[in-house]
């Protein structure tokens, strides 16, 4: 998440099992806490909750598991700027010309 924050746009963090837990550990930082009540149905009900929870004026959003440590604030920053001039299209990150990331 924190590869998130700074990036230059709002930061919505959707939690769901244990998320009185998480959201203690990122008291303090620039996010938008959701709290997802489906967790259990899976993570397309948490990218569900978070873009419910969208504000207006945001024409679009990144959905980036937390999990993945390996991805930059530089990709980020690159699908950002991807996505502001275009954004009704889908950006995904490529790899050697594949879609998708180093595994």
């Amino acid at each position: 998440m924190d590869k998130l924050l700074g990036c230059g746009s709002a930061a919505y963090l959707v939690v769901g099992y244990r998320w009185e837990e998480v959201t203690a550990a990122v008291a303090g930082r620039d996010v938008t806490i959701v709290v997802n009540p489906g967790y259990e149905r899976g993570m397309l009900s948490s990218v569900q909750a978070g873009v419910a929870a969208l504000r207006a004026e945001h024409k679009w959003f990144l959905v980036m598991p937390v999990d993945i440590p390996l991805v930059t604030p530089q990709t980020v920053s690159r699908l950002m700027a991807e996505a502001r001039p275009a954004p009704a299209r889908s950006c995904t990150p490529r790899l050697a010309g594949a879609a998708g990331t180093r595994s």
